[in-house]
C-alpha cells in the first residue's frame, strides 16, 4: 500500500504483505517512488483510469528500472481515493512467475482495492475521535481527561514499583484577558 505525499508527486510504501520467500522492500527502511521519475506511465494511468494492469513482458519502458530493482515480473495497481482526495495506490506484484492476470483475478484485486478506502477513512475518523477526546480543540494541548488517565496510570505504576511522585499544578489568574486581548494563537 502506497501513500502519497502532500503534493501527490511522490508516494511511500506504508504497508506490505509478502509471500513466504519474497524479500520485503520495506526491510531496509523507507521506500519512496516518484510518479514522474520512477513510474511515469503507471502514475499517469492511476490518475486518468484509476488502475494499471501489467502482464508479464509488458512492463512500461519508463518503469523498467524500478520494477527490475524490486524483481517485479507483473503488477496490478489501483488508485485509492478517500473522500474525493487521492490517497495513493495498492499494488499487487508478481515476483516469481510470468503472470498473465486472469479476468477473475483482476476483478478480485479491484474488489480488494475498493475495501481499502473505507478502512482508511474509518481509521482516520477513529484517530480524530481519539484526538478530540484527549485534547483541547482550541489549543491542541492535552485536556483534563488525558491528564487524569495518565496520572492514574502513573500512580498505579509508582505503587507497583514502590515509588512516589509529585504533581505540579500551575494556576494562571486572568488568563482569559490574554486570550481576549492577544487572541488564542498568541
Amino acid at each position: 500500500l502506497f501513500k502519497n505525499t502532500s503534493d501527490n508527486k511522490v508516494c511511500q510504501a506504508i504497508h506490505e504483505w509478502c509471500d513466504k520467500g519474497v524479500p520485503s522492500m520495506l526491510e531496509d527502511g523507507d521506500y519512496f517512488l516518484s510518479y514522474d521519475d520512477d513510474i511515469p506511465e503507471i502514475g499517469q494511468d492511476l490518475k486518468t483510469n484509476g488502475y494499471r494492469i501489467i502482464n508479464a513482458g509488458a512492463i512500461p519502458p519508463g518503469c523498467a528500472a524500478t520494477t527490475a530493482g524490486c524483481g517485479t515480473v507483473a503488477a496490478a495497481m489501483y488508485a485509492i481515493t478517500v473522500q474525493d482526495e487521492p490517497f495513493g495506490f495498492i499494488c499487487f506484484e508478481e515476483c516469481r512467475r510470468e503472470r498473465i492476470w486472469s479476468r477473475d483475478m483482476v476483478r478480485f484485486m479491484d474488489n480488494v482495492s475498493r475495501l481499502v478506502a473505507p478502512a482508511i477513512f474509518r481509521q482516520r475518523n477513529e484517530r480524530l475521535i481519539q484526538s478530540l477526546a484527549l485534547t483541547d480543540q482550541l489549543t491542541g494541548l492535552h485536556n483534563r481527561h488525558h491528564l487524569e488517565t495518565c496520572l492514574t496510570k502513573a500512580i498505579v505504576r509508582a505503587k507497583a514499583e514502590g515509588r512516589s511522585g509529585y504533581v505540579l499544578f500551575l494556576d494562571m489568574d486572568d488568563f482569559k484577558i490574554v486570550n481576549d486581548c492577544y487572541g488564542h494563537d498568541y
